[in-house]
């Protein structure tokens, strides 16, 4: 079916022949109604650009066929020119209260003709473009809101963490110097996660995330995971081994796929009970890397594994889970912009399974 142009619905063969020719002449697909009836069902069939109508029509005036159309979503914008020998000023009004929005006084010149129909499509055009990028910036707007969300919420890890250093170090007398040099440098590697978060949120202009691949080894980064953890691991009583023995390189993004980890290392802890342990496992299959964080909790339920990676997702946990959605959403969508994907099941000890999977080497596009 092609999309029509224009719409006239005149009674008149002398006008309609006018119309045509003119229609013809700009290359407007045009469509021909002698009398308003029907002529609401057949332009929702096939929406046109814009309608021609003439006032003194047979049975429903155009008067009411405007005001019949407007009532319809889809013709809201649509330019309405009225084909009338009315040209006084009350009957000018009427059509512009009804929705015309614009007239043509019989006898008409085709020039003017044409040129009062291509001035109402070039404005739909304008506005349609118009509303395109107010969409795209509204668009943009809220996923630069969404993003910064999760920065925001990816703060308290490091936040949490330096905290627990503080009060570690309070305590001087039950650690060695060693201890506290180690707590001492947990922390101010907690001050730098923080800092990058927070130039993330300072580079959110176009509200995406901009993937800065480097070569790196995961068993590497894992050690630095257990270390940034080893003091909120220790306050709640939970243990953290690391299963690598991998000595491959991947090419991905260390940054991104550190507060991935990050956030499902985090995750694991407050769900962990006392005296467990939590498992870092990395593992390469084929042409990918898996890193999985397995915990010994209470898992994550079937009928919320599906949603567990969506923007503040509670679950039935309710208060525990209280912005653990902003967290793993962001693990989603940091994992999609490295080409991978995470996903979460069920560990054999019923806990749940958290994995990341990424290629090995990853062509990450320039723009």
């Amino acid at each position: 079916m092609s999309a029509i142009d224009l719409f006239l619905v005149e009674d008149s063969p002398v006008t309609a022949k006018i119309v045509k020719a003119v229609a013809k002449n700009e290359g407007w697909n045009i469509e021909h109604a002698l009398e308003a009836e029907n002529v609401v069902s057949q332009a929702m069939d096939n929406p046109p650009k814009c309608f021609l109508l003439d006032v003194n029509l047979p049975g429903m005036s155009g008067f009411e066929l405007c005001a019949a159309l407007r009532i319809h979503d889809v013709f809201q914008k649509t330019p309405i020119i009225f084909l009338t020998t009315k040209g006084d000023i009350y009957s000018r009004l009427e059509g512009f209260y009804v929705g015309g929005t614009d007239y043509v006084p019989k006898p008409f010149s085709p020039d003017e003709l044409r040129e009062r129909v291509r001035a109402q499509l070039s404005t739909v055009e304008h506005l349609t473009e118009l509303n395109s990028k107010v969409e795209k910036v509204r668009e943009q707007q809220e996923s630069s809101r969404i993003l910064a969300d999760m920065v925001v919420h990816d703060l308290k890890n490091p936040l949490s963490a330096m905290r627990a250093v503080f009060q570690f170090l309070g305590d001087l007398e039950g650690y060695s110097e060693e201890d506290r040099k180690k707590f001492l440098r947990v922390g101010i590697s907690n001050a730098e996660i923080a800092l990058r978060m927070v130039n993330d949120i300072l580079d959110l202009g176009e509200g995406r995330l901009r993937p800065s691949p480097e070569i790196f080894k995961f068993c590497e980064m894992t050690t630095r995971l257990k270390d940034l953890f080893d003091a909120s691991s220790k306050q709640n009583e939970v243990g953290i081994a690391i299963n690598c023995e991998l000595n491959e390189e991947i090419t991905s993004d260390p940054a991104l796929v550190y507060r991935i980890l990050s956030n499902m290392l985090s995750n694991a802890i407050k769900f962990s009970p006392a005296n467990s342990t939590i498992t870092i496992l990395v593992e390469k299959k084929d042409d990918s890397f898996e890193i999985s964080v397995i915990d010994e909790g209470n898992g994550v339920p079937d009928n919320e594994k599906p949603m567990v990676f969506d923007l503040n997702y509670q679950g039935k946990m309710g208060i525990r889970r209280s912005g653990a959605g902003v967290g793993l959403a962001f693990c989603r969508l940091a994992a999609h912009k490295l080409g991978g994907e995470v996903s979460v099941g069920d560990s054999a000890k019923g806990g749940a399974v958290f994995t990341l999977k990424i290629p090995a080497a990853f062509d990450f596009p320039s723009d």
